[in-house]
């Protein structure tokens, strides 16, 4: 199935949509930024800061790997792109799969949710999996539509820059939110 190529014009409306999306997706953040501020303070609640290393580790070399599947698709390497899009997947599946843990550790040790520190990790948390649920499904879908459709050529890739768009600001927030949340 050949894809059918975008205008130029097209192209250039499809990106401004999709950047006005991601202003607003972090409009959302910053608002769930100040709220921790005003419910928590300055107080670090009682989580595992070696945790939320790993989960920083984690998105970070998936961030990277995202970044150099949308490079590999840049220079017209499908093949390459297809490993490193997959290799992001699967470090956000075990960044996404940390965050539920330091959940689970916090339940386990007793942790009241209705604790200031507690109430505000758990929602910017859960915002954040919540965002990586859906960018990490858009990270799977775009090798997958490449394979269905023949691979994407060096001029038409809007789908590999979506997916790298999205989850490099999915990676970038929880670096933000990691800051704010274990050192803030």
């Amino acid at each position: 199935m050949a894809m059918q190529q975008k205008s130029n014009g097209d192209l250039r409306a499809i990106r401004a949509g999709f950047g006005i999306f991601l202003i607003s997706e972090s409009v959302i953040l910053v608002t769930l930024i100040a709220a921790r501020y005003l419910t928590a303070g300055g107080n670090v609640g009682p989580y595992s800061q070696w945790l939320g290393a790993i989960t920083t580790l984690f998105i970070l070399i998936s961030g990277f790997a995202a970044r150099a599947g949308r490079t590999a698709i840049v220079r017209g390497n499908n093949a390459v792109m297809q490993r490193r899009l997959g290799t992001a997947f699967w470090f956000g599946v075990l960044s996404f799969a940390s965050v539920l843990l330091q959940w689970i550790l916090l339940a386990h040790n007793n942790v009241p949710p209705t604790l200031p520190t507690a109430e505000a990790y758990y929602v910017i948390t859960g915002i954040w999996m919540l965002i990586a649920l859906v960018s990490g499904f858009v990270l799977y879908a775009a090798p997958v539509r490449g394979r269905r459709i023949g691979g994407y050529t060096v001029d038409d890739h809007w789908d590999v820059d979506a997916a790298t768009y999205f989850w490099s600001f999915t990676a970038i927030a929880w670096i933000v939110f990691y800051v704010v949340l274990y050192f803030l």
